[in-house]
């Protein structure tokens, strides 16, 4: 999200109010051999040393290895749509994926409305133009260009979610949980194969949102959404078979 905002306020000229809120854009409040703003310094360290109270205040509130909430007794008995090893990956995979749903989406927003109004963009303009040689930036806009390389640098985000969401085995058997299913009448292979089912359909609706959000962002941004949402779309769609293979090169490893 820091990245997000500081990208933004590079876009909005560099001295934008977010300036102030993302780390990465201090520099525009100090000036480092320039203004040499050093109450700058002073508004860095009060905006640091907050977290770092409320930190102290809730540590000290809890027990040690608590969390920060009351952890809920769960109900006597399970409810019937988790009787089978795939509602049980599912349950297990669902929070990892709203927040990783939530995530992308707000990535590809961002980028998929200032990526039309990049051909009035100076120096980024330039520098995508000469990104690979000018022929084919010419061709299909500089605009396209950038909008295509955030949705493949997406991609390798999900990709990183795939891997993980896999290595999410590795975890249920290292803390004695798979035991206790295979243990039971859940053989290994359905075990595993539940979660890389979830694994994959994860995978497969975070860039299918990538490219729902991102095609009419860009289309509407773009004045042209009917054509422009299918190009998007088809770019985000496309990525689902390469994160596939490294779901199976993880699955591979840690059979």
């Amino acid at each position: 999200m820091g990245i997000v905002m500081a990208i933004l306020n590079n876009f909005g000229g560099g001295y934008t109010l977010l300036r102030w809120i993302t780390p990465i854009a201090w520099q525009r409040v100090t000036q480092p051999f320039a203004g040499n703003h050093g109450w700058g310094l002073l508004y860095c360290a009060v905006f640091a040393a907050v977290p770092a109270v409320i930190a102290y205040v809730l540590s000290a509130r809890r027990d040690l290895g608590a969390g920060v909430f009351w952890a809920r007794s769960g109900p006597p008995e399970a409810v019937s749509h988790l009787s089978s090893p795939l509602a049980l990956a599912w349950r297990l995979h669902k929070r990892s994926l709203i927040g990783w749903l939530v995530g992308t989406i707000l990535y590809i927003v961002v980028f998929a409305a200032i990526s039309p109004g990049l051909s009035n963009a100076g120096g980024m303009s330039d520098w995508l133009s000469n990104l690979g040689g000018t022929s084919w930036s010419d061709e299909v806009g500089l605009g396209y260009v950038f909008i295509s390389i955030s949705i493949y640098l997406i991609s390798l985000f999900v990709a990183v979610y795939t891997m993980t969401a896999v290595l999410r085995l590795k975890k249920e058997e290292n803390e004695g949980r798979a035991e206790m299913l295979v243990d039971k009448q859940v053989s290994r292979i359905r075990w595993m194969s539940s979660h890389l089912i979830v694994a994959s359909l994860c995978s497969a609706a975070l860039l299918l949102a990538v490219g729902i959000a991102g095609g009419l962002v860009y289309g509407l941004a773009a004045g042209d959404l009917n054509n422009e949402f299918w190009h998007i779309f088809g770019m985000s769609v496309s990525k689902i078979p390469p994160v596939w293979i490294l779901l199976g090169v993880t699955a591979l490893l840690y059979g």
